[in-house]
């Protein structure tokens, strides 16, 4: 590249501009971890600018997400890092290909790589990622959506207060219609889509677990033809103190939700719910004993944005305080459980589905917003 293309994404009042490569520039890179940088830095006027500048990098064939729309330059060839500058690169591929993407960025000298979830889908995988951050000194983060919510800060604080006891059991619950983005993807499991937030998810607030049960569903679309492995996933996990966690994802519901209910020992149910889309940015919480509301709250929350701040900031401290807690929950090893659950869901049979979804009552919600899992 010529010195025309020198990357940089925005510039700091008074410091080092800092550098921003997208690898992979399809729906993870363009609509998810773009819009979240362009939230970010407007968000902090007078120390960063506004201006970001995204230099995305296609390693495809395929150069139709390459088109510089969006004002963003684009290109097939991984330029080597800018060393004058902080520079953090972003791997937004497909799971299958991440482990050969991060080899090929830190052969070009990247050592700040934020992947995008699962990171690996397989324990092998996952050594190869870890061996590699070693070898080369990298610092490695993943995507870790869930840990990172303001909602799930809240109920951890609850959980380690033991205000309201000690967790019994915990229902994690995503679901969403993904149907026509489905049919157009091969070769996808349900297990690499939304279930690895929501076991990093389950593992941070409960501690390190082992599947005891574990249920693949097809999506079953309306013509009768099915996408095999697409529609449900449901995975139960021991944790320490025997304490349970139900995680269940569905992809062919018609309601979006994205929620999680932790029965304490105290006969309190804490119940919350994430924002359900892009397109929200709030979060509510719930106390609940029986029938009763005991106390009920909202907030803010942009889980993906903080993500990819706090990474930022672990990489580089100058930009601003990190957190170390969710910072381990987004390393590599904390991600080891999650790479052999992935694994081992992606080695189940599937089951055979009642039409295109089935309630399950799961007790999760005595009023408000309806938690029942399709299980």
């Amino acid at each position: 590249m010529n010195g025309r293309d020198t990357i940089h994404s925005w510039s700091t009042s008074g410091r080092l501009p800092v550098a921003t490569v997208i690898v992979g520039y399809g729906h993870a890179g363009r609509d998810l971890h773009e819009q979240c940088i362009q939230k970010l830095w407007a968000s902090r006027p007078g120390s960063l600018s506004t201006t970001v500048d995204i230099l995305a990098v296609d390693l495809s064939s395929d150069r139709r997400n390459l088109a510089e729309k969006d004002g963003h330059r684009a290109t097939d060839v991984l330029p080597p890092v800018n060393l004058q500058h902080p520079t953090v690169c972003h791997i937004c591929i497909p799971p299958k290909d991440r482990a050969a993407a991060v080899r090929a960025v830190l052969d070009r000298g990247y050592r700040s790589i934020l992947v995008e979830k699962p990171a690996a889908l397989s324990e092998h995988e996952y050594h190869q990622l870890l061996s590699l951050e070693e070898q080369f000194g990298a610092r490695i983060l993943v995507v870790s959506n869930w840990p990172c919510s303001a909602l799930t800060a809240c109920i951890r604080a609850f959980l380690r207060s033991k205000e309201l006891g000690d967790a019994i059991s915990a229902v994690l619950v995503q679901t969403k219609s993904r149907i026509a983005r489905s049919q157009k993807n091969v070769d996808e499991h349900i297990a690499e889509v939304e279930l690895p937030h929501q076991l990093a998810l389950a593992l941070h607030l409960l501690g390190d677990g082992h599947v005891e049960e574990c249920r693949i569903a097809d999506m079953i679309l309306p013509n009768g033809s099915r996408i095999a492995s697409m529609g449900s996933a449901r995975v139960v996990l021991r944790h320490s103190g025997n304490v349970h966690s139900t995680v269940f994802s569905s992809l062919a519901h018609p309601v979006r939700q994205r929620s999680i209910s932790i029965e304490m020992s105290t006969g309190v149910t804490i119940e919350g719910w994430f924002p359900a889309s892009a397109d929200d940015n709030i979060s509510s919480l719930q106390l609940r004993k029986g029938s009763e509301l005991l106390f009920a709250t909202s907030m803010f929350d942009d889980p993906l944005t903080r993500s990819i701040e706090l990474a930022y900031n672990h990489f580089h401290p100058e930009l601003g305080p990190s957190d170390e807690s969710l910072v381990r929950a987004m390393s590599l090893p904390a991600h080891k459980k999650i790479a052999s659950v992935i694994e081992f869901a992606m080695t189940r049979k599937s089951v055979e589905q009642i039409g295109s979804f089935e309630y399950l009552d799961s007790n999760v919600s005595n009023g408000g917003p309806h938690a029942s899992a399709i299980l």
